[in-house]
């Protein structure tokens, strides 16, 4: 004789469902910020979605198991008692699209200089003292001030007369001789060929005036 589930029944039934599947859940944010800390993942992808309010691993795991614990840092005491820690935090930067398709636009708000001069430099650090987001003006000058300020320390030449707002306001004529200035100074092997036409026309440039 079939008999159809008790009430009581279901209700373990579901408790054991909603358990094993928070356990699973919490396996893989421990697997993920793991991975993300250790940059062991491909290409290194953002854990977060750019529009979520969630940005790190200990958010996650309040929001996972807000209806199992009374406070909200009772999981991260819970798991830190038991020797366990999460420390993943998605930081702006990390959000950040540093592909230039267009001069006028995306070096306006100084993150694309500022990586420049990481990469020229090899570790001039400036990225970590932008103001981001930098969805205002001011702290579009105010990053933009920052990278002009270390091209003149390091000597780049012809850009003595760039002011930050040039920039930001999208000056043509402007970006293209800082960007240039820097790619000169630097002799950055990617434009190995351009530098050296460059070069050569101003040498026939310099012959001609001579005569």
């Amino acid at each position: 004789k079939v008999k159809t589930p008790s009430a009581h029944f279901e209700q373990m039934l579901r408790v054991e469902i909603q358990q094993h599947t928070l356990s699973i859940l919490l396996t893989l944010v421990f697997f993920l910020d793991y991975a993300k800390t250790r940059q062991l993942l491909t290409e290194d992808p953002i854990l977060f979605n750019k529009t979520s309010q969630v940005k790190s691993s200990q958010q996650m795991l309040i929001s996972l198991c807000q209806d199992c614990f009374s406070k909200q840092r009772s999981i991260l005491n819970h798991l830190e008692y038991e020797g366990i820690s999460v420390s993943h935090v998605q930081e702006p930067l990390d959000e950040y699209d540093f592909r230039v398709k267009n001069f006028a636009v995306d070096l306006k708000d100084g993150v694309c200089l500022a990586k420049m001069m990481d990469i020229v430099t090899n570790g001039c650090n400036i990225l970590s003292s932008l103001r981001l987001p930098a969805d205002s003006r001011k702290h579009k000058i105010y990053n933009v001030r920052l990278a002009l300020a270390a091209l003149r320390q390091l000597g780049v030449p012809n850009i003595s007369d760039i002011t930050p707002a040039h920039i930001v306001d999208a000056h043509q004529p402007r970006i293209i001789q800082l960007v240039w200035s820097t790619i000169l100074y630097f002799e950055l092997p990617e434009f190995r060929h351009e530098i050296i036409q460059y070069k050569a026309s101003r040498l026939i440039q310099v012959q001609v005036r001579r005569y």
